[in-house]
Protein backbone atom coordinates (compact mmCIF):
# COMPACT_ATOMS: atom_id res chain seq x y z
CA UNK A 1 0.00 0.00 0.00
CA UNK A 2 1.79 3.00 -1.19
CA UNK A 3 0.68 6.22 0.59
CA UNK A 4 3.43 8.51 -0.30
CA UNK A 5 1.91 12.01 -0.06
CA UNK A 6 -0.92 11.50 1.42
CA UNK A 7 -1.51 13.81 4.40
CA UNK A 8 -3.11 12.24 7.29
CA UNK A 9 -4.25 15.08 9.03
CA UNK A 10 -6.71 16.16 6.16
CA UNK A 11 -9.73 14.84 7.09
CA UNK A 12 -12.95 17.07 5.58
CA UNK A 13 -12.90 20.58 2.80
CA UNK A 14 -13.66 24.07 3.91
CA UNK A 15 -17.55 23.60 3.88
CA UNK A 16 -16.45 20.70 6.71
CA UNK A 17 -18.04 17.84 3.95
CA UNK A 18 -16.66 13.84 5.43
CA UNK A 19 -14.36 13.33 2.61
CA UNK A 20 -13.17 9.73 4.32
CA UNK A 21 -13.73 7.20 1.32
CA UNK A 22 -15.41 3.99 3.06
CA UNK A 23 -13.67 0.94 2.30
CA UNK A 24 -14.75 -2.88 4.01
CA UNK A 25 -11.29 -4.82 3.83
CA UNK A 26 -10.91 -8.68 3.88
CA UNK A 27 -9.01 -8.52 7.21
CA UNK A 28 -8.36 -12.38 7.32
CA UNK A 29 -6.40 -11.52 4.06
CA UNK A 30 -3.74 -8.77 5.63
CA UNK A 31 -1.87 -8.50 8.71
CA UNK A 32 -3.10 -6.15 11.76
CA UNK A 33 -0.90 -5.18 14.13
CA UNK A 34 -1.94 -3.35 17.41
CA UNK A 35 0.43 -1.80 20.00
CA UNK A 36 -0.80 -1.42 23.26
CA UNK A 37 -2.17 -3.92 25.30
CA UNK A 38 -4.83 -2.21 27.77
CA UNK A 39 -8.41 -1.14 27.91
CA UNK A 40 -8.13 0.92 24.75
CA UNK A 41 -6.24 -1.60 23.07
CA UNK A 42 -8.99 -4.51 23.97
CA UNK A 43 -11.27 -2.49 22.53
CA UNK A 44 -9.67 -1.74 19.46
CA UNK A 45 -9.54 -5.67 19.42
CA UNK A 46 -12.73 -6.10 19.73
CA UNK A 47 -13.92 -3.76 16.89
CA UNK A 48 -11.70 -6.01 14.67
CA UNK A 49 -12.69 -9.56 15.94
CA UNK A 50 -16.39 -8.60 16.57
CA UNK A 51 -16.46 -7.98 12.69
CA UNK A 52 -13.76 -9.89 11.48
CA UNK A 53 -13.70 -12.82 13.54
CA UNK A 54 -10.69 -14.59 10.81
CA UNK A 55 -8.37 -11.51 11.09
CA UNK A 56 -4.62 -12.03 11.30
CA UNK A 57 -4.18 -9.81 14.21
CA UNK A 58 -0.61 -9.73 16.56
CA UNK A 59 -1.09 -7.56 19.46
CA UNK A 60 1.98 -6.27 20.95
CA UNK A 61 2.59 -4.60 25.01
CA UNK A 62 4.74 -5.83 27.79
CA UNK A 63 1.74 -5.48 30.15
CA UNK A 64 -1.44 -7.05 28.68
CA UNK A 65 -5.31 -7.66 30.13
CA UNK A 66 -6.31 -11.11 31.37
CA UNK A 67 -9.72 -10.32 28.66
CA UNK A 68 -7.24 -10.05 25.70
CA UNK A 69 -5.59 -13.38 26.53
CA UNK A 70 -9.32 -15.11 26.92
CA UNK A 71 -10.66 -13.40 23.65
CA UNK A 72 -7.02 -15.87 22.31
CA UNK A 73 -8.46 -18.69 23.31
CA UNK A 74 -11.67 -18.21 20.75
CA UNK A 75 -9.47 -16.34 18.00
CA UNK A 76 -6.39 -18.86 16.80
CA UNK A 77 -5.23 -15.81 14.58
CA UNK A 78 -4.68 -13.73 17.45
CA UNK A 79 -1.05 -13.55 18.22
CA UNK A 80 0.50 -12.22 21.52
CA UNK A 81 3.92 -10.93 21.89
CA UNK A 82 4.12 -9.81 25.75
CA UNK A 83 7.16 -7.02 25.45
CA UNK A 84 8.03 -3.80 24.20
CA UNK A 85 7.36 -2.44 20.85
CA UNK A 86 10.70 -2.64 18.35
CA UNK A 87 10.48 -1.44 14.71
CA UNK A 88 10.88 -5.23 13.90
CA UNK A 89 7.47 -5.66 14.70
CA UNK A 90 5.84 -3.69 11.50
CA UNK A 91 7.80 -6.60 9.07
CA UNK A 92 4.74 -7.83 6.42
CA UNK A 93 2.49 -5.61 8.43
CA UNK A 94 -0.39 -3.86 6.54
CA UNK A 95 -2.37 -1.81 9.18
CA UNK A 96 -1.33 -0.69 12.57
CA UNK A 97 -3.83 0.28 15.37
CA UNK A 98 -1.14 2.13 17.98
CA UNK A 99 -3.29 2.43 21.54
CA UNK A 100 -0.53 3.28 24.06
CA UNK A 101 -0.23 6.56 26.67
CA UNK A 102 3.49 7.05 25.50
CA UNK A 103 2.73 9.94 23.20
CA UNK A 104 6.29 9.62 22.25
CA UNK A 105 6.10 6.23 21.55
CA UNK A 106 2.89 6.36 19.35
CA UNK A 107 4.89 9.33 17.35
CA UNK A 108 7.58 6.92 16.51
CA UNK A 109 5.58 3.98 15.55
CA UNK A 110 3.29 6.78 13.32
CA UNK A 111 6.48 7.90 11.52
CA UNK A 112 8.01 4.47 10.85
CA UNK A 113 4.66 3.23 9.54
CA UNK A 114 4.55 5.72 7.08
CA UNK A 115 7.97 5.03 6.28
CA UNK A 116 7.15 1.51 5.58
CA UNK A 117 3.84 2.37 3.58
CA UNK A 118 1.57 0.90 6.21
CA UNK A 119 -1.65 2.64 7.78
CA UNK A 120 -1.64 3.66 10.70
CA UNK A 121 -4.47 4.55 12.97
CA UNK A 122 -3.54 6.47 16.20
CA UNK A 123 -6.10 6.37 19.27
CA UNK A 124 -7.99 9.40 20.02
CA UNK A 125 -5.76 11.61 18.09
CA UNK A 126 -7.70 11.88 14.66
CA UNK A 127 -5.01 13.90 13.00
CA UNK A 128 -2.54 11.47 13.16
CA UNK A 129 -4.65 8.54 11.23
CA UNK A 130 -4.88 7.71 7.93
CA UNK A 131 -7.86 5.49 9.16
CA UNK A 132 -10.72 5.26 11.88
CA UNK A 133 -12.64 2.26 12.92
CA UNK A 134 -16.30 3.38 12.35
CA UNK A 135 -18.69 2.28 14.00
CA UNK A 136 -20.45 -0.37 12.30
CA UNK A 137 -24.25 -2.11 12.28
CA UNK A 138 -24.37 -5.85 11.05
CA UNK A 139 -28.30 -7.56 10.77
CA UNK A 140 -27.12 -10.77 8.76
CA UNK A 141 -24.78 -10.14 5.92
CA UNK A 142 -25.95 -6.09 5.69
CA UNK A 143 -22.82 -4.14 7.32
CA UNK A 144 -23.21 -0.84 7.73
CA UNK A 145 -20.05 1.67 8.95
CA UNK A 146 -20.63 5.43 10.54
CA UNK A 147 -18.32 7.84 10.88
CA UNK A 148 -18.46 11.59 11.60
CA UNK A 149 -15.14 12.37 10.15
CA UNK A 150 -13.82 11.64 14.06
CA UNK A 151 -15.02 14.85 15.48
CA UNK A 152 -18.06 13.01 17.97
CA UNK A 153 -17.52 8.39 18.22
CA UNK A 154 -19.89 9.15 21.10
CA UNK A 155 -22.84 10.01 18.17
CA UNK A 156 -21.60 7.59 16.06
CA UNK A 157 -22.40 4.97 18.79
CA UNK A 158 -25.80 6.59 19.70
CA UNK A 159 -26.68 6.14 15.91
CA UNK A 160 -25.71 2.86 15.90
CA UNK A 161 -28.17 2.12 18.81
CA UNK A 162 -30.95 3.30 16.52
CA UNK A 163 -29.75 1.54 13.87
CA UNK A 164 -29.40 -1.79 15.37
CA UNK A 165 -33.22 -1.02 16.97
CA UNK A 166 -34.64 -0.43 13.83
CA UNK A 167 -33.20 -3.00 11.13
CA UNK A 168 -35.11 -5.85 11.53
CA UNK A 169 -32.81 -8.73 10.77
CA UNK A 170 -34.82 -11.36 9.60
CA UNK A 171 -36.26 -9.61 6.85
CA UNK A 172 -33.36 -7.62 5.80
CA UNK A 173 -31.32 -11.41 5.21
CA UNK A 174 -34.13 -12.67 3.06
CA UNK A 175 -34.40 -9.45 1.23
CA UNK A 176 -30.43 -9.64 0.43
CA UNK A 177 -30.86 -13.17 -0.24
CA UNK A 178 -33.61 -12.67 -2.82
CA UNK A 179 -31.76 -9.97 -4.37
CA UNK A 180 -28.64 -12.06 -4.79
CA UNK A 181 -30.71 -14.43 -6.71
CA UNK A 182 -31.57 -11.80 -9.15
CA UNK A 183 -27.98 -10.90 -9.45
CA UNK A 184 -26.89 -14.62 -10.54
CA UNK A 185 -29.75 -14.36 -13.09
CA UNK A 186 -28.57 -11.40 -14.66
CA UNK A 187 -27.22 -11.81 -18.17
CA UNK A 188 -25.66 -9.65 -21.01
CA UNK A 189 -23.68 -5.76 -20.69
CA UNK A 190 -24.54 -3.28 -18.37
CA UNK A 191 -26.94 -1.77 -19.95
CA UNK A 192 -29.28 -4.88 -20.50
CA UNK A 193 -28.53 -5.67 -16.85
CA UNK A 194 -30.31 -2.30 -15.57
CA UNK A 195 -33.07 -2.90 -17.95
CA UNK A 196 -33.53 -5.87 -16.34
CA UNK A 197 -33.14 -4.60 -12.71
CA UNK A 198 -35.79 -1.96 -13.37
CA UNK A 199 -38.11 -4.52 -14.40
CA UNK A 200 -37.83 -6.38 -11.67
CA UNK A 201 -38.05 -3.18 -9.09
CA UNK A 202 -40.86 -2.08 -10.91
CA UNK A 203 -43.20 -3.81 -8.61
CA UNK A 204 -42.07 -1.17 -5.85
CA UNK A 205 -43.88 1.30 -7.80
CA UNK A 206 -46.74 -0.83 -8.84
CA UNK A 207 -47.25 -1.13 -5.22
CA UNK A 208 -48.22 2.45 -4.90
CA UNK A 209 -50.32 2.20 -7.88
CA UNK A 210 -52.37 -0.20 -6.67
CA UNK A 211 -52.78 1.39 -3.30
CA UNK A 212 -54.65 4.28 -5.66
CA UNK A 213 -57.37 2.17 -6.75
CA UNK A 214 -60.65 2.74 -5.21
CA UNK A 215 -64.21 1.86 -5.92
CA UNK A 216 -65.11 5.47 -7.79
CA UNK A 217 -63.30 3.67 -10.73
CA UNK A 218 -65.74 1.04 -11.53
CA UNK A 219 -68.41 2.69 -13.08
CA UNK A 220 -65.88 4.01 -15.63
CA UNK A 221 -64.87 0.55 -16.34
CA UNK A 222 -68.27 -1.33 -16.80
CA UNK A 223 -68.84 1.93 -19.11
CA UNK A 224 -66.09 1.28 -21.33
CA UNK A 225 -66.33 -2.73 -21.54
CA UNK A 226 -70.12 -2.71 -21.95
CA UNK A 227 -70.86 -4.76 -24.91
CA UNK A 228 -67.13 -5.92 -25.56
CA UNK A 229 -66.60 -9.71 -26.17
CA UNK A 230 -64.29 -11.55 -24.30
CA UNK A 231 -61.07 -10.89 -25.77
CA UNK A 232 -61.53 -7.10 -26.43
CA UNK A 233 -62.51 -6.49 -22.75
CA UNK A 234 -59.32 -8.40 -21.26
CA UNK A 235 -57.44 -6.14 -24.18
CA UNK A 236 -58.70 -3.37 -22.57
CA UNK A 237 -57.73 -3.73 -19.25
CA UNK A 238 -54.52 -5.04 -20.99
CA UNK A 239 -53.81 -1.37 -22.53
CA UNK A 240 -55.50 0.51 -19.42
CA UNK A 241 -53.54 -0.99 -16.61
CA UNK A 242 -50.43 -1.75 -18.64
CA UNK A 243 -47.88 -4.30 -16.82
CA UNK A 244 -50.36 -3.96 -13.65
CA UNK A 245 -52.87 -6.58 -13.70
CA UNK A 246 -52.90 -9.97 -13.37
CA UNK A 247 -55.11 -13.15 -13.61
CA UNK A 248 -55.35 -16.35 -11.20
CA UNK A 249 -56.18 -19.39 -12.92
CA UNK A 250 -57.30 -22.61 -10.68
CA UNK A 251 -57.07 -24.94 -13.72
CA UNK A 252 -60.83 -25.07 -13.97
CA UNK A 253 -62.85 -25.05 -16.82
CA UNK A 254 -63.94 -21.00 -16.57
CA UNK A 255 -60.11 -20.56 -16.10
CA UNK A 256 -59.02 -22.47 -19.26
CA UNK A 257 -61.27 -20.12 -21.07
CA UNK A 258 -59.60 -17.04 -19.95
CA UNK A 259 -56.19 -19.04 -20.10
CA UNK A 260 -57.05 -19.27 -23.95
CA UNK A 261 -58.33 -15.95 -24.61
CA UNK A 262 -54.79 -14.28 -23.16
CA UNK A 263 -52.26 -16.74 -24.13
CA UNK A 264 -54.06 -17.57 -28.12
CA UNK A 265 -54.14 -13.28 -28.40
CA UNK A 266 -50.84 -12.56 -27.35
CA UNK A 267 -51.94 -10.39 -24.51
CA UNK A 268 -49.45 -8.75 -21.67
CA UNK A 269 -51.42 -10.10 -18.85
CA UNK A 270 -49.48 -12.06 -15.95
CA UNK A 271 -51.03 -15.56 -15.22
CA UNK A 272 -50.54 -17.12 -11.91
CA UNK A 273 -51.59 -19.76 -10.03
CA UNK A 274 -51.09 -21.80 -6.43
CA UNK A 275 -49.79 -24.83 -5.83
CA UNK A 276 -51.58 -25.62 -2.26
CA UNK A 277 -49.36 -29.23 -2.26
CA UNK A 278 -52.50 -31.28 -1.90
CA UNK A 279 -54.15 -30.92 -5.37
CA UNK A 280 -55.11 -33.64 -7.44
CA UNK A 281 -52.55 -35.29 -9.77
CA UNK A 282 -54.23 -34.90 -12.68
CA UNK A 283 -54.85 -30.90 -12.34
CA UNK A 284 -50.83 -31.01 -11.79
CA UNK A 285 -50.82 -32.90 -15.25
CA UNK A 286 -53.17 -29.89 -16.58
CA UNK A 287 -50.36 -27.22 -15.86
CA UNK A 288 -47.63 -28.94 -17.67
CA UNK A 289 -49.92 -29.47 -21.18
CA UNK A 290 -51.23 -26.11 -20.99
CA UNK A 291 -48.01 -24.29 -20.60
CA UNK A 292 -46.75 -27.31 -23.75
CA UNK A 293 -50.12 -25.84 -25.58
CA UNK A 294 -49.53 -22.48 -25.47
CA UNK A 295 -45.80 -22.28 -24.96
CA UNK A 296 -45.99 -18.94 -22.18
CA UNK A 297 -44.97 -18.86 -18.96
CA UNK A 298 -47.32 -19.62 -15.79
CA UNK A 299 -46.23 -18.73 -12.65
CA UNK A 300 -46.80 -21.08 -9.36
CA UNK A 301 -47.01 -19.62 -6.12
CA UNK A 302 -46.27 -22.24 -2.64
CA UNK A 303 -47.38 -21.81 0.44
CA UNK A 304 -44.88 -20.64 3.23
CA UNK A 305 -43.29 -23.84 4.39
CA UNK A 306 -42.71 -23.02 7.97
CA UNK A 307 -46.42 -22.39 8.52
CA UNK A 308 -47.45 -25.56 6.78
CA UNK A 309 -45.17 -27.51 8.74
CA UNK A 310 -46.43 -25.89 12.00
CA UNK A 311 -50.02 -26.66 10.67
CA UNK A 312 -49.52 -30.04 10.21
CA UNK A 313 -47.34 -30.70 13.48
CA UNK A 314 -49.82 -29.16 15.63
CA UNK A 315 -52.85 -30.26 14.17
CA UNK A 316 -51.82 -32.84 11.61
CA UNK A 317 -52.51 -33.89 8.05
CA UNK A 318 -56.28 -33.52 7.95
CA UNK A 319 -57.33 -31.40 10.64
CA UNK A 320 -59.62 -29.51 8.16
CA UNK A 321 -62.17 -32.52 8.48
CA UNK A 322 -62.47 -31.48 12.16
CA UNK A 323 -64.63 -27.84 12.30
CA UNK A 324 -64.93 -25.45 9.91
CA UNK A 325 -62.28 -22.95 11.52
CA UNK A 326 -59.88 -25.49 10.78
CA UNK A 327 -60.87 -25.73 7.36
CA UNK A 328 -60.80 -22.28 7.11
CA UNK A 329 -57.30 -22.10 8.69
CA UNK A 330 -56.05 -24.23 6.53
CA UNK A 331 -57.16 -22.50 3.25
CA UNK A 332 -55.85 -19.47 4.72
CA UNK A 333 -51.83 -21.19 4.92
CA UNK A 334 -52.34 -22.78 1.78
CA UNK A 335 -54.46 -20.28 -1.19
CA UNK A 336 -55.02 -17.11 0.67
CA UNK A 337 -51.36 -16.11 2.25
CA UNK A 338 -50.29 -17.06 -1.07
CA UNK A 339 -52.33 -15.11 -3.23
CA UNK A 340 -51.99 -12.13 -1.48
CA UNK A 341 -48.16 -12.22 -2.71
CA UNK A 342 -49.05 -12.91 -5.70
CA UNK A 343 -51.42 -10.37 -5.62
CA UNK A 344 -48.42 -7.92 -4.84
CA UNK A 345 -48.61 -4.58 -6.18
CA UNK A 346 -51.42 -5.27 -8.80
CA UNK A 347 -54.69 -3.15 -9.73
CA UNK A 348 -56.44 -5.48 -11.86
CA UNK A 349 -57.37 -9.15 -10.46
CA UNK A 350 -58.75 -11.09 -13.25
CA UNK A 351 -60.92 -14.00 -12.07
CA UNK A 352 -62.71 -16.82 -13.82
CA UNK A 353 -65.44 -15.80 -11.34
CA UNK A 354 -69.71 -16.71 -12.90
CA UNK A 355 -72.78 -15.64 -11.16
CA UNK A 356 -74.64 -19.05 -11.03
CA UNK A 357 -71.43 -20.84 -9.52
CA UNK A 358 -72.86 -20.68 -6.05
CA UNK A 359 -75.38 -18.53 -4.14
CA UNK A 360 -72.65 -15.93 -2.81
CA UNK A 361 -71.64 -15.45 -6.44
CA UNK A 362 -74.99 -14.88 -8.17
CA UNK A 363 -75.13 -10.97 -7.04
CA UNK A 364 -71.38 -10.40 -8.35
CA UNK A 365 -70.81 -8.10 -11.05
CA UNK A 366 -68.24 -8.07 -14.22
CA UNK A 367 -66.22 -5.12 -12.00
CA UNK A 368 -65.85 -5.71 -7.77
CA UNK A 369 -63.74 -3.54 -5.16
CA UNK A 370 -61.61 -6.36 -3.11
CA UNK A 371 -61.43 -3.02 0.06
CA UNK A 372 -59.30 -5.54 2.09
CA UNK A 373 -56.32 -5.66 -0.53
CA UNK A 374 -57.38 -2.15 -2.43
CA UNK A 375 -57.89 -3.48 -5.78
CA UNK A 376 -60.37 -4.04 -8.58
CA UNK A 377 -61.28 -7.50 -9.66
CA UNK A 378 -62.36 -8.28 -13.13
CA UNK A 379 -64.67 -11.24 -13.54
CA UNK A 380 -65.41 -11.25 -17.80
CA UNK A 381 -67.50 -14.22 -17.48
CA UNK A 382 -69.45 -13.27 -14.53
CA UNK A 383 -72.70 -13.36 -16.79
CA UNK A 384 -71.64 -16.47 -18.67
CA UNK A 385 -73.79 -19.83 -18.52
CA UNK A 386 -71.98 -23.12 -18.06
CA UNK A 387 -72.75 -24.21 -21.45
CA UNK A 388 -71.14 -21.48 -23.20
CA UNK A 389 -68.26 -22.57 -21.43
CA UNK A 390 -68.17 -25.94 -22.30
CA UNK A 391 -68.54 -24.58 -25.79
CA UNK A 392 -65.97 -22.61 -25.75
CA UNK A 393 -63.65 -25.20 -24.62
CA UNK A 394 -64.84 -27.63 -26.93
CA UNK A 395 -64.37 -25.08 -29.94
CA UNK A 396 -61.00 -23.65 -28.95
CA UNK A 397 -59.60 -27.05 -28.27
CA UNK A 398 -58.56 -26.02 -25.11
CA UNK A 399 -56.67 -28.54 -22.16
CA UNK A 400 -59.27 -29.65 -19.67
CA UNK A 401 -59.02 -31.26 -16.63
CA UNK A 402 -60.28 -35.69 -17.38
CA UNK A 403 -61.76 -35.21 -13.98
CA UNK A 404 -64.52 -32.61 -15.07
CA UNK A 405 -66.02 -35.71 -17.16
CA UNK A 406 -66.31 -37.75 -13.74
CA UNK A 407 -68.47 -35.72 -11.75
CA UNK A 408 -66.16 -32.95 -10.29
CA UNK A 409 -67.28 -29.92 -11.44
CA UNK A 410 -65.54 -27.26 -9.56
CA UNK A 411 -61.82 -28.94 -8.14
CA UNK A 412 -59.97 -27.76 -5.23
CA UNK A 413 -57.76 -30.17 -3.27
CA UNK A 414 -57.79 -33.39 -3.28
CA UNK A 415 -58.94 -34.36 -0.19
CA UNK A 416 -61.47 -31.76 -0.05
CA UNK A 417 -63.33 -32.62 -3.43
CA UNK A 418 -65.60 -35.42 -4.30
CA UNK A 419 -67.74 -36.03 -7.44
CA UNK A 420 -71.19 -34.42 -7.56
CA UNK A 421 -74.54 -36.42 -7.96
CA UNK A 422 -76.94 -35.47 -10.66
CA UNK A 423 -79.05 -32.43 -9.07
CA UNK A 424 -76.60 -31.43 -7.13
CA UNK A 425 -74.98 -28.40 -7.33
CA UNK A 426 -71.66 -27.52 -9.16
CA UNK A 427 -69.89 -26.74 -6.17
CA UNK A 428 -71.54 -29.31 -3.60
CA UNK A 429 -68.47 -31.58 -4.35
CA UNK A 430 -66.07 -28.77 -1.99
CA UNK A 431 -65.62 -29.58 1.32
CA UNK A 432 -68.99 -31.55 1.20
CA UNK A 433 -68.80 -32.82 5.06
CA UNK A 434 -69.98 -28.94 6.30
CA UNK A 435 -72.63 -26.70 6.22
CA UNK A 436 -71.30 -23.54 4.83
CA UNK A 437 -70.92 -21.12 2.14
CA UNK A 438 -68.95 -23.56 0.45
CA UNK A 439 -65.47 -20.73 -0.17
CA UNK A 440 -62.03 -20.92 0.81
CA UNK A 441 -61.42 -16.87 1.88
CA UNK A 442 -59.83 -15.89 -1.61
CA UNK A 443 -62.70 -14.16 -3.03
CA UNK A 444 -63.81 -12.92 0.96
CA UNK A 445 -63.86 -9.36 0.39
Amino acid sequence: MNIDGVKSSYRGDSEGRNNLFPIFLKLENLNTLIVGGGNVGLEKLNAILNNSPQAKVTLVAPEVKQEIFVLQKAHKYLVILQKKYQTSDLENKQLVLVATDNKELNNQIKAEAFLANILCNVADTPNECDFYLGSVVQKGSLKLGISTNGKSPTVAKKIKEVLNEALPETDLEQLLDNVGEIRKSLTGDFQQKIIELNNVTKSLVLDKKASNMSEDMIPQLELATQGLNLVDSLAFIADKFAGNLAFSTSLGQEDQVITDAIFKNDLPIRVFTLDTGRLFQESYELLDLTRAKYKKPMEVFFPENSSVQNLVNSKGMNSFYESVENRKECCFIRKVEPLNRALAGVSIWITGLRAEQSEGRNELSAFEFDASRKIIKFNPLINWHYDEVLDYLKTNKVPDNPLHKKGFISIGCQPCTRAITEGEHPRAGRWWWEDSKKECGLHSN
